[in-house]
């Protein structure tokens, strides 16, 4: 019989994997902002992106992990340490990368929105 304060192995799982998207939601979008600002266009911006999303489907989680660590370095944002404390989990790692694209999508729409309301209408 299982103890009352024993929690079943895929509520744990569940939970973790709920904070990890809730971390990934809070920090996605400041650090893509902070991307465009120091980037010279979107398309610069979508080339990262796009390399942290060829890594992770090459199952190579960690180093996205690691190019999202060092863009923080470029962008002068301090590494969140919600961020920081993912880096020695490979399975939390895994979970987080694939989150971070998942968040990052809708921002690149909203990104590009904005991009084409400032440009100059050629009448």
């Amino acid at each position: 019989m299982m103890n009352e304060k024993q929690v079943p192995i895929e509520d744990l799982r569940a939970a973790v994997q709920e904070i990890l998207y809730t971390v990934s939601g809070a920090y996605c979008s400041e650090f893509w902002d902070g991307m465009r600002e120091v980037c010279d266009d979107l398309d610069n911006v979508k080339a990262i992106k796009k390399t942290i999303e060829l890594l992770h489907t090459s199952g190579h989680d960690k180093e996205a992990f690691q190019l999202i660590l060092a863009q923080y370095d470029l962008i002068a944002l301090e590494i969140p340490e919600a961020v920081r404390e993912i880096e020695p989990y490979e399975e939390a790692t895994s979970i987080f990368i694939a989150e971070f694209i998942e968040d990052s999508i809708d921002l690149m729409y909203d990104y590009e929105a904005e991009k084409e309301e400032t440009m100059p209408a050629w009448n």
